[in-house]
């Protein structure tokens, strides 16, 4: 049987199991290289190790030691700690003891914490010492009194190495269907959504991309998300933890990830798209070259095909994945670099913001449909044929498969709003993505539900007029966004500018008015320029735009 596969109760649900699989058969291994306090002329990185049976070992005796502390079978524990050795041994030890660890983006404001707390129901929280005094009044209203720091403690606090002692913890049976996880949504226009992500989910998608994007033995790998560790992880090979957090840009996170690449030996990435760009035009502005790179992922908003034959250009032998997905299902679709650009768009004039961006074939594990525009709930028990679109229409892109999660934590209302639930009681995700798929069978994304223009009875999509918007000169970032102002609807484009352009009238003139030429020619409405010194993102990958707080940011200075 497969791990996350067995009938009942049992060890081999538990997922920790790839991890005491690896512990077995390549106890040396490096398991993570993580970086030091530690940082000489602010170049070259020291990093520490830990193999797979340090790593295996550390996460049964923190799950021992969280059994001392009162923690039991089923238990949520809260984790608001940054990429980290600690933030992986305790997901493994949480999960080895039958626990479920709750992640917290390390963005979160305190509203959607006590938001999340309230959902979950924590018995306990690691984190360090200065989040923990930050949030002692929220801790004490919910009687969360098991608190791990990992570092300096106050009184009532327990020291995260005091847990890992000699004492461990066998790996707990669990249920195929029992939560290994819950991570929630940032919730920036409502309640965050924890995604109920049980044992078989975290199993199924872990074979999925295992099948689409196998590892080498040789390969050292540094993805920037926190999440895609656990994969690598399942997959017994070398992890680069990242230096930098991507939820935070600045400007030397290019330079620290080339450090860490160089330092470790790093010939395979997964990037969010915000450090993909950033990392392509910062190699070729300064004539660098990955010629030791042999495969990059990239997913999780928008790529204009400018950045992608960038990326291709500053590393020549690398094959430079598209990976399409969600929280909720990953992966959905995936394409290499140079195939997507290769395949040009079958549309020629009409409506150009329905060519969106392609993002590759559909996963045949997977079964798509595409429904009507309607952001409200879908009745259970609808025959889907009633609201699909016809075939190449523009429709909300659904999926149902093995590795879509089904359920949200004690949240039904959620549910209602992201699910489908069909005649033959078949549960499909609502990505909230609009697209269409063209003859070829390419999946091109146009936009979000939430984020249509509509003017004259017609749909204008946002991800093409972005795609335009970003490749103009000295644009950095830009949106295309539909707000109310005094009644009506107004047509916006938000452009931030390189600094050293952004405050110059003359350039800011010139750029608008080459804007608004270029939609007018594209037939596309459009109102208004303006320019942000910053566009609001979302903060877990900082790669898609918040619509939600630009247009209230919007409001506030046109008002």
């Amino acid at each position: 049987m497969k791990i996350g596969y067995f009938p009942d109760k049992h060890i081999g649900n538990n997922v920790t199991s790839f991890l005491q699989e690896h512990a077995t058969n390549q106890p040396d291994r490096v398991a993570l290289y993580y970086p030091s306090k530690k940082l000489f002329d602010g170049d070259t990185i020291v990093h520490d190790r830990i193999t797979y049976s340090q790593l295996n070992q550390s996460g049964a005796s923190f799950a021992y030691g969280l059994q001392q502390q009162g923690v039991s079978r089923g238990d949520r524990i809260l984790l608001f700690l940054p990429i980290s050795v600690e933030f992986y041994i305790s997901i493994a030890g949480i999960q080895r003891m039958g626990a479920i660890p709750v992640l917290l983006e390390s963005a979160a404001r305190i509203e959607q914490i006590d938001a999340i707390v309230k959902n979950a129901k924590p018995v306990g929280i690691v984190s360090n010492g200065e989040a923990l005094q930050l949030f002692s009044a929220l801790l004490d209203m919910h009687r969360i009194s098991i608190r791990i720091s990992t570092t300096d403690v106050e009184k009532g606090i327990t020291k995260f190495t005091d847990l890992l002692t000699d004492c461990l913890q066998d790996i707990v049976a669990v249920g195929q269907h029992d939560t290994a996880l819950i991570t929630y949504t940032t919730g920036s226009s409502g309640t965050p959504k924890g995604a109920d992500r049980t044992h078989r989910f975290l199993a199924a998608q872990h074979y999925a991309l295992k099948r689409l994007f196998p590892y080498h033995d040789t390969d050292i790998d540094l993805p920037v998300f926190p999440v895609f560790a656990l994969n690598n992880i399942a997959s017994g090979i070398q992890t680069v933890l990242p230096a930098i957090d991507v939820s935070r840009p600045t400007p030397n996170d290019t330079r620290i990830l080339l450090s860490q690449i160089q330092a470790c030996g790093v010939n395979s990435m997964t990037l969010a798209p915000s450090s993909f760009r950033t990392m392509a035009h910062y190699c070729k502005t300064n004539t660098i070259t990955l010629s030791t790179m042999r495969r990059v992922l990239t997913g999780g908003a928008p790529i204009s095909e400018t950045d992608i034959a960038t990326f291709v250009e500053i590393a020549p032998h690398c094959q430079s994945w598209i990976l399409y997905g969600s929280t909720e299902v990953e992966p959905i679709a995936t394409i290499e670099s140079r195939e997507m650009l290769a395949a040009l768009p079958q549309r020629e004039g009409g409506n150009i913001t329905e060519i969106g961006v392609n993002v590759g074939k559909i996963d045949p594990e997977l079964t798509a449909k595409f429904i009507t525009i309607d952001p409200n709930p879908i009745p259970i028990g609808i025959d889907i044929t009633t609201i699909a679109v016809k075939d190449g229409a523009v429709g909300e892109l659904i999926v149902t498969g093995e590795h879509v999660c089904r359920a949200y934590y004690n949240n039904d209302e959620a549910f209602l709003r992201a699910k489908i639930k069909d005649t033959n009681e078949n549960i499909w995700h609502r990505t909230g993505d609009l697209g269409r798929q063209d003859t070829d069978g390419y999946l091109w994304i146009v936009g979000r539900v939430h984020n249509v223009v509509e003017h004259h009875g017609e749909y204008f999509f946002p991800v093409r007029c972005e795609i335009m918007l970003k490749d103009l000169p000295h644009v950095i970032n830009a949106a295309y966004v539909g707000i109310d102002e005094n009644g009506q609807q107004s047509i916006i484009a938000v452009v931030t500018l390189e600094p050293d352009v952004a405050t110059d009238t003359q350039y800011q003139t010139d750029v608008r008015n080459t804007i608004l030429a270029l939609f007018e020619n594209s037939h596309i409405p459009l109102d208004r320029v303006f320019f942000m010194e910053n566009i609001p993102m979302d903060v877990r990958h900082h790669s898609k735009v918040n619509y939600f707080l630009l247009r209230q940011q919007l409001h506030e200075l046109l008002a």
